[in-house]
């Protein structure tokens, strides 16, 4: 059985990600509990201490998803973490839809922690693919940083790209990801690639691009 204070938090969660977070405040926290305000209060003063609580909850979370993950920079705990962030943002829709409630002082720490996290773990996953002949050298100088860089931001802002792209459920995250990562392997990183995911990934990273338009741009 949840304690209070888990019980008001995992309410809270539900309204926030139902009806917005700036549309919520206490006393609907506290009538959806069938409790009082002043015993919610006990609990939390304010809504800014629900968010501080939340952020802990969410880090908790995650850590737990990414302990799953290789102790290696294997390019399998990039398909740990796109599944693990994608989760994440399911159950914390109203996080990361709304850039006030980002930019909350205990959201924003974690956030940024992950991310420093998640762009190391990219980069050493590169480095360790180059050096087992899996990837191929980085073409150009900076090339691979701005790659780790991207794989992160198709990871993390998957669910907010979709909203305001206004897309169906058919794309997915983790075929977006490597489509942008498999053109830098080398055939043994090709053949290691399929091995692992099945050809049939491979060949259905999304619809076929039309090389037929006439809207073609000179530059």
């Amino acid at each position: 059985m949840l304690k209070t204070k888990e019980k008001i938090l995992a309410v809270s969660i539900d309204l926030f990600n139902s009806h917005g977070y700036q549309q919520i405040n206490l006393a609907d926290i506290a009538y959806a509990m069938d409790i009082s305000r002043g015993n919610l209060a006990y609990h939390f003063k304010d809504k800014n201490l629900i968010l501080d609580a939340i952020a802990k909850k969410m880090d908790h979370e995650i850590k737990k998803e990414l302990s799953l993950k290789k102790d290696f920079p294997a390019f399998s705990n990039l398909q740990i973490e796109i599944k693990s962030y994608h989760k994440l943002q399911n159950n914390y829709q109203f996080v990361f839809g709304n850039a006030t409630v980002l930019h909350h002082e205990s959201i924003m720490k974690v956030m940024h922690s992950w991310a420093q996290e998640t762009i190391s773990g990219n980069k050493a996953a590169f480095l360790f693919a180059i050096q087992l002949g899996n990837m191929k050298p980085e073409p150009y100088s900076g090339m691979y940083q701005l790659l780790a860089i991207n794989t992160w931001m198709v990871t993390y802002y998957w669910m907010t790209q979709k909203m305001v792209r206004k897309v169906k459920n058919t794309e997915d995250a983790e075929k977006m990801v490597w489509s942008v990562v498999i053109p830098h392997f080398t055939d043994k990183g090709i053949s290691s690639f399929t091995k692992h995911f099945g050809f049939e990934f491979l060949n259905s990273l999304g619809e076929p691009f039309d090389t037929t338009s006439s809207e073609i741009s000179i530059f």
